[in-house]
């Protein structure tokens, strides 16, 4: 009785429902096949990730929450501009000392003529400037 009281003060008084705010205590987690599950694996089959049982101390309800699988599809990694081991240019701004030794200690180059740094994409990565990393110059600048 207790419980059709809660569920029907859930709903509004257009009809819809409205979810109360349950403070849930995850009780048990369940894999599909484990002992109490047998029912989800049924209606469920393979889209069955896992079943929870959960309490609500305050309502005195045990909720049964399954968890499905909806679709599955290859993982896209976003690629960076350039390849881990193209090389690529840093211009230091004026008095990042710090960055400059960083950057020496990590096998950069000077570009004397175009006044950057000439790394790694890896290394500019790690060093996290990735997004001042450019794309090191090839032709020579003319002034």
């Amino acid at each position: 009785m207790k419980k059709e009281r809660v569920i029907k003060q859930t709903i509004s008084s257009a009809g819809a429902y409205q979810p109360p705010s349950y403070q849930f205590n995850v009780r048990r987690t369940l894999r599909p096949g484990a002992r109490g599950t047998w029912r989800h694996v049924e209606e469920f089959r393979e889209s069955l990730y896992c079943v929870r049982y959960r309490d609500d101390e305050e309502h005195g309800l045990r909720f049964t929450t399954v968890e499905l699988i909806r679709s599955v599809r290859p993982l896209e990694r976003k690629k960076g501009p350039f390849k881990l081991e193209e090389t690529v240019s840093i211009w230091p701004r004026h008095g990042e000392t710090e960055l400059t030794q960083k950057l020496e200690r990590w096998g950069g180059t000077w570009d004397e003529q175009h006044q950057c740094w000439l790394v790694k994409y890896r290394v500019a990565r790690k060093l996290r400037l990735a997004r001042r990393a450019r794309k090191a110059p090839t032709t020579p600048t003319t002034y």
